[in-house]
């Protein structure tokens, strides 16, 4: 058999309910600006995202007309933004799996054209 709870002790109100109204105002005013930042940010976001769809139209007509052979490639992002990250590796559970010809066959299944199964930067890749 448990031992039976304590019996609660009485609860005391406190006597000056001004020190918790002063801090419920405190947390109000924090409350609202934070809010009236975040509205700021998303209008700001959603300004990078409209010029993101501008830039990623420009990067798609300068491509297909690389591909057209009316302009050349002059220049790669590192030699003209030396120190700026450009690119991401990334890797899921079934790039690092044990058995990469298993990933290999799921992808390619799905895939339009067949890649390797990874960049031979993992231990488990058969390409080395």
């Amino acid at each position: 058999m448990l031992p039976r709870a304590a019996e609660p002790v009485a609860t005391t109100r406190p006597t000056d309910p001004a020190p918790l109204l002063e801090e419920l105002a405190t947390l109000r005013q924090e409350n609202a600006a934070l809010r009236r930042e975040n509205a700021v940010l998303r209008a700001e976001s959603a300004v990078l995202q409209a010029e993101s769809a501008v830039l990623q139209e420009r990067v798609r007509e300068v491509s297909a007309a690389v591909a057209q052979g009316i302009a050349v490639h002059w220049r790669g992002m590192d030699e003209v933004l030396p120190d700026q990250q450009i690119a991401v590796i990334a890797a899921s559970a079934p790039h690092n799996s044990t058995s990469p010809s298993t990933a290999w066959a799921r992808s390619s299944t799905s895939a339009a054209s067949p890649t390797p199964p990874c960049c031979g930067l993992c231990a488990s890749s058969p390409v080395r």
